[in-house]
């Protein structure tokens, strides 16, 4: 929509103002309505709409001969605003808007009359590859002016019509949630974006019935599609568009992408709910062999909003402002860019987004004081745990009953100085519902629960034994033995820790020793993440207290439980149940109840 101001060679039915609305209607025809609101169709002027190309080619436009005296009110002119510029607002825009074919030139004809002299005379419309009766619009990435073409629009031509960006036009492989990106917004005289909506259909150029149709009131170009709408080996055709937040207009459709999903989809996306932090396709990992993943870190709420002007050292975790998390990678690290999401520079990572809640939280969500709350600005790694998963993680965990689970476990230790008992009668070992395999010498129901942001979690400890008693005596693990195989700890701890346990070299992972009398069992597969013993608090010598990491299950004497952590992130002892000290410490696993 344009608002112009007409003083010469006006169209029939121009209203006593002088001014009026033209925009394009469905049919392609032109229209304008008066100061009653009426609408009236434009017949000498039969082309006039903003360029489609690129986001800064919309800006000064003018018709023929016949109406060349429009000006027209958009970008030229500061503040953007509804009446038409003077003469010499626009001569004054235009001035270093010439190519070496055109130029501009004040008229004295009157207000708003300031053609291009070269460009707009019938005679030389040529020029401009223009026919008589075209607009002529300025491509400020060309600096030139061009033909405008006409296009359908679904009520009013303020916004460029977008285009999908991704997935590209015949994309294969598509997973169940893609993330539908258009090209950026850009509608006329500053008119911000309100909303987007995109529809995804199975029928090539029709919409009318789509299998998804989501709109999201952001300033978003991305619109992420939700799990259960897509089907495997299917062909969709994807559309969008924007609308504006001043009249509320949209723009017109995107034109249709093609797109084929994949033979399977990533289970880790189908889970009905995935609660917070990373879920997009491209930026989570998922292990077919194993039947687990990793979706990456979800902060407390509590890390440091980055700053360019604060020196960082390896390890520090920063919020850029928006709940998107990056790590240093380097010491001294000062004013140097973030990068993109999922991307990593020389010195940053990005290694999630969203937030979960802090340690304080959940130790009174749950009642458990025992010991000595520390490390609140820690978050949580998100894995996936699926219906296939080794035991005992597939079997020996809370009663969410979902085949595939999602569990959210604390990078760190979030207290200190407190026994495995006092976590037991804050019922919070087991989650289960009931006592529990062993008890702390009386029966407590372990259903320790936190509700966040609306979604409910079961507290518990990890497992990181494979049986439950342990089938070695206190300090007789060899590494062979593979004590903790099929563990929380040993499938999903040790691959985002830098070490990777092997038992070809014993030392590897057990930096305090013990490696012959001590080892948790070796690694299975690749490393996710590379996070260092602070940045996992574990190795008492390099992270401190709380590294003795409590577990669920008892020791091959059950009157001992197993901890993890203490001399390496392959450790593995079992104390007595009542041991307390400051080196001991609760980590625990929040896992998600499907609804």
């Amino acid at each position: 929509m344009s608002q112009v101001k007409l003083t010469k060679g006006a169209a029939p039915d121009t209203p006593s103002s002088g001014i009026m609305t033209l925009y394009v209607k469905s049919d392609s025809t032109l229209a304008y309505k008066d100061d009653d609101g009426i609408e009236h169709v434009v017949t000498d002027i039969s082309t006039l709409t903003t360029h489609t190309g690129t986001s800064d080619a919309h800006h000064a436009k003018y018709t023929d001969a016949e109406a060349k005296a429009a000006a027209v009110n958009n970008s030229i002119t500061d503040g953007n605003t509804d009446t038409a510029p003077s003469e010499d607002a626009v001569h004054d825009a235009l001035a270093g808007k010439s190519d070496t074919s055109h130029s501009h030139s004040k008229s004295d004809v009157g207000l708003g009359n300031v053609p291009n002299e070269d460009a707009t005379n019938p005679a030389n419309m040529d020029q401009a590859g223009a026919t008589d009766g075209q607009a002529l619009v300025w491509n400020n990435s060309a600096s030139q002016w061009e033909p405008g073409n006409v296009s359908a629009s679904s009520d009013l031509s303020e916004i460029i019509q977008p285009s999908v960006i991704s997935p590209s036009d015949g994309a294969t492989d598509i997973g169940e949630v893609p993330d539908i990106v258009l090209s950026t917004y850009y509608g006329l005289y500053s008119k911000t974006q309100k909303a987007i909506q995109i529809q995804i259909s199975d029928t090539s150029g029709d919409f009318s019935s789509p299998v998804v149709d989501s709109t999201e009131t952001s300033a978003t170009d991305t619109v992420t599609v939700t799990p259960g709408n897509l089907s495997t080996s299917t062909t969709y055709y994807v559309r969008g568009r924007y609308q504006e937040d001043v009249n509320d207009v949209w723009s017109e459709w995107s034109g249709e992408n093609s797109f084929t999903t994949a033979d399977m989809f990533n289970p880790m996306l189908t889970v009905s709910n995935l609660g917070p932090g990373p879920s997009s396709d491209s930026l989570i990992t998922y292990d077919d062999t194993t039947d687990i993943g990793y979706y990456g870190y979800v902060g407390c709420g509590n890390e440091p909003t980055y700053s360019s002007g604060t020196t960082y050292s390896s390890g520090d975790i920063v919020n850029d402002g928006s709940d998107e998390f990056y790590y240093s990678k380097t010491d001294s690290n000062t004013g140097n860019a973030l990068p993109s999401v999922g991307g990593e520079n020389t010195n940053w990572k990005w290694i999630g987004n969203g937030i979960l809640t802090d340690g304080p939280t959940i130790s009174s969500g749950i009642g458990l004081s025992a010991g000595t709350a520390f490390n609140d600005d820690c978050g949580w790694l998100k894995f996936f745990i699926g219906e296939n998963a080794a035991t005992p993680m597939s079997t020996r965990h809370g009663t969410v009953t979902a085949e595939n689970r999602v569990v959210f476990i604390s990078r760190k230790t979030i207290r200190n100085d407190l026994s495995w008992n006092d976590i037991y009668n804050a019922g919070a070992v087991y989650g289960t519902g009931d006592a529990g395999t062993a008890n702390s010498g009386s029966d407590v129901t372990q259903d320790a629960q936190v509700t966040i942001d609306g979604n409910d979690y079961l507290v518990r400890l990890m497992t990181g034994c494979q049986g439950d008693p342990a089938s070695e005596a206190y300090a007789n693990q060899q590494c062979s033995d593979d004590e903790g195989g099929g563990s929380e700890w040993n499938d999903l701890f040790y691959r985002v820790h830098e070490d990777v346990p092997t038992c070809s070299d014993t030392t590897v992972g057990m930096p305090g020793g013990d490696d012959t009398t001590r080892h948790g069992g070796p690694q299975d597969e690749a490393n996710w993440e590379n996070f260092s013993n602070v940045d996992l608090q574990v190795y008492y010598s390099d992270a401190g207290d709380g590294t003795y990491c409590w577990q669920q299950e008892q020791g091959n004497d059950t009157s001992r439980r197993v901890y993890r952590g203490s001399v390496g992130v392959a450790d593995f002892l079992a104390p007595t149940a009542d041991y307390t000290t400051t080196a001991h410490g609760f980590r625990p696993v929040l896992e998600l109840i499907q609804s």
